[in-house]
């Protein structure tokens, strides 16, 4: 019966299904189900190196057997990723077959990772993708990690939204600097080729020791991207410094701006802006 039907009708009734159960039974109903419920399906795929110990070698297993798979994938997501027992965290070779096998990939996703601890050769092989989102959260940069995140932003020409939540280097020598010494403010990076993304989420917990990434983006040459497109703006503000970025952002983005989302974690009220 549904071999008889033209496969656009097809491909447009698959995309009003919603359920990942009913998708998974339509993929194995007929032939003529199965390419449109598959590009659905695996159109994001979640891997976490806490709960699912073995998910990034399961996955990776299916790479190998059915290579048109991965290639279906469009964002990436890797949860719980830290330094741990050699049991208890894939390979480097694993990862890195992994993303070699995404060619499609656009979204990229950490939550709750250490990007020093994403092994070796990994972040390299993601700097190899041109992503349009990338989305950071509970993420913390070990060692030369900042240096190889900026990287991958500078490997995305075409990066349009760009997600930093409770994320930051350990300590301020990530920015250029010393933990004694605050970097020099200076916006000479605009002018670098980077990405101008167009939303731009910065959030941290007022509790959150480490420097915020609007730093990087405001203090330093080195993460390269560009708020001079900047339509969309979301930041939290919670100490005197963060008002002063957010009044230097708010100059650099005067022509573009046109949605600003500020959470307020001030203790002691808010400080004249």
């Amino acid at each position: 019966m549904a071999e008889s039907l033209p496969q656009e009708l097809i491909d447009a009734i698959i995309d009003e299904v919603r359920s990942f159960g009913d998708l998974k039974a339509c993929s194995l109903t007929c032939h003529a189900f199965s390419s449109r419920t598959r590009a659905i399906l695996f159109r994001e795929v979640k891997l976490s190196g806490r709960s699912q110990l073995d998910a990034f070698q399961r996955f990776h297993e299916l790479c190998v057997e059915s290579p048109h798979i991965p290639s279906l994938v469009q964002t990436l997501c890797i949860r719980g990723y830290h330094r741990g027992p050699t049991l208890l965290r894939p390979a480097s070779d694993t990862v890195n077959s992994i993303l070699q096998f995404m060619q499609h990939l656009k979204v990229i996703k950490f939550y709750d990772v250490t990007i020093g601890d994403f092994c070796d050769g990994s972040l390299a092989r993601l700097s190899s993708h041109s992503f349009r989102e990338i989305h950071l959260y509970d993420v913390v940069f070990h060692e030369n990690g900042f240096d190889q995140m900026c990287a991958v932003l500078q490997g995305s020409p075409g990066l349009e939204r760009l997600f930093v939540h409770h994320t930051g280097p350990m300590t301020v020598s990530m920015f250029g600097g010393d933990e004694t010494n605050q970097p020099r403010l200076d916006h000479t990076h605009v002018t670098r080729r980077g990405p101008r993304i167009r939303d731009l989420s910065v959030v941290s917990r007022y509790s959150y020791s480490y420097p915020a990434f609007i730093e990087a983006i405001l203090e330093t040459k080195t993460c390269p991207v560009s708020v001079e497109k900047l339509r969309r703006f979301a930041f939290s503000l919670s100490k005197t410094i963060d008002f002063q970025h957010l009044a230097k952002i708010l100059k650099l983005t005067s022509g573009t701006l046109r949605v600003l989302l500020l959470t307020f974690n001030c203790p002691h009220g808010i400080p004249f802006l």
